[in-house]
């Protein structure tokens, strides 16, 4: 059996962990403790599990102005592109980008782009999400360092 965060840590306080850390970033997208429990997300088709609280969701677009989804939970990240939905657990997330990658990535764009894809490792495949240039990656770099913290911390090692 896989370990798991939870196992070692409840969802409330890893939401709290989350957000706490990340907040500086924005307010407006970042779920707090409060908003958490209500478990209202914006993606009517997605249901929660009992003790499972989002942090973080958005909406974006990908290359070919399609509408696509993110959203990461204490137990998964869901991300909706072309109407398929991958779900994985945080746990089998491989995010090895650090914050200077990220900006270098901006310095190199030669063109506008509002939205921009990320290929995350997973333990059994290859992921893709769309986010918001900006304010979006900076939260989702947040969000991967401190659940690689984790990982690291409860010894976590399903990758």
């Amino acid at each position: 059996m896989n370990k798991k965060i939870t196992d070692n840590r409840s969802p409330i306080s890893l939401q709290n962990w989350i957000y706490t850390r990340t907040k500086h970033f924005s307010r407006y997208i970042l779920y707090c403790i409060e908003e958490a429990k209500k478990k209202v997300i914006q993606n009517s088709s997605i249901e929660l599990l009992d003790k499972e609280y989002p942090l973080f969701e958005c909406y974006s677009k990908d290359a070919n102005d399609q509408y696509t989804y993110l959203l990461i939970t204490t137990h998964f990240l869901t991300s909706i592109i072309d109407n398929i939905t991958y779900t994985v657990d945080i746990e089998d997330i491989s995010f090895d980008l650090e914050i200077d990658d990220i900006i270098e990535s901006r310095k190199s764009r030669t063109e506008y782009t509002e939205y921009v894809k990320y290929e995350l490792k997973t333990t059994n495949e290859t992921i893709s999400v769309w986010v918001e240039c900006g304010v979006c990656e900076n939260i989702l770099w947040g969000i991967f360092n401190q659940l690689n913290f984790l990982k690291r911390k409860y010894d976590i090692t399903n990758n």
